[in-house]
């Protein structure tokens, strides 16, 4: 009898720990996707901003300069039809950062989406850094191509986040794309900006849910996942705690309960 009281309890205090776990990282993800997607709101206010004046011949390019003082930003680049530099002094980095938004420029000549343009993060190997490029497409009066804004965000800035949220050093923070490629991480896995997660379990639940909770192992510890895809931008916001973190208390109570049952064992038998 003794045993199985200890056994419910213990069975019911996992159960408890691991709902635990999953709503303290189902609340880390959505705290995530909402400072996410704040940021995200803000590049897409400043792009249209900038569309909206050049398509009205309004934009002074000097004051790029004082637009582009943004914590999230490193750099704003102006490109007219021809894929050419309006607002940088020609330059080998400014020919080399040409040929790798190169991609972007063919995306809007073909397709006038009438939104940003989330890309890629993509590696300056001139500059020893990740950059994450947004771009809007620029119109002629007649609709037809004019030119592009992309704007060059600090991808660090949203793995940064983690520094706001309340977890440990051994939790991770990921935002990705729906495509699977990562924009901003920090995971002590090695997984890093521009790395792909296809295949990985949680690309496939996004398949059905557009948010969600589950384990998973990472490097030999049990970890409490949870999702979030944003609201307005193809993105998804992740953060993983090791439930060792979140399982602490209900580990502590599990062992009290085997203590106690023990006890009780010995004295029956007494």
């Amino acid at each position: 009898y003794i045993w199985g009281v200890c056994y419910y309890m213990v069975e019911r205090e996992q159960a408890d720990g691991l709902r635990n776990a999953y709503q303290t990282t189902a609340n880390l993800a959505r705290t995530f996707r909402e400072q996410a997607e704040g940021t995200l709101e803000n590049v897409d206010q400043l792009t249209d901003y900038i569309k909206v004046s050049y398509e009205a011949g309004e934009l002074n390019l000097a004051s790029l300069a004082y637009l582009k003082e943004k914590e999230w930003l490193y750099t704003i680049y102006i490109f007219d039809a021809d894929g050419n530099m309006l607002n940088k002094e020609p330059s080998s980095h400014h020919t080399y950062m040409r040929s790798l938004l190169l991609g972007h420029r063919e995306l809007h000549v073909s397709l006038n989406m009438g939104t940003m343009f989330i890309g890629h993060t993509v590696w300056d190997s001139q500059r020893d850094r990740w950059f994450l490029p947004i771009s809007r497409r620029i119109n002629r009066p007649d609709g037809s191509y004019a030119g592009m804004v992309v704007l060059l965000v600090r991808p660090e800035y949203f793995a940064n986040l983690y520094n706001q949220l309340d977890v440990d050093e051994d939790s991770m923070i990921c935002l990705f794309g729906r495509d699977g490629n990562v924009r901003s991480s920090k995971f002590n896995t090695g997984l890093d900006a521009g790395d792909s997660l296809a295949g990985m379990e949680i690309m496939e639940r996004l398949h059905t849910a557009d948010r969600g909770s589950y384990l998973q192992m990472e490097q030999g510890a049990e970890y409490a996942f949870s999702y979030e895809s944003l609201e307005r931008y193809p993105l998804v916001a992740a953060v993983g705690v090791p439930t060792a973190t979140v399982l602490r208390d209900a580990h502590w109570h599990i062992f009290l309960y085997m203590l106690l049952a023990c006890v009780l064992s010995v004295v029956d038998i007494a």
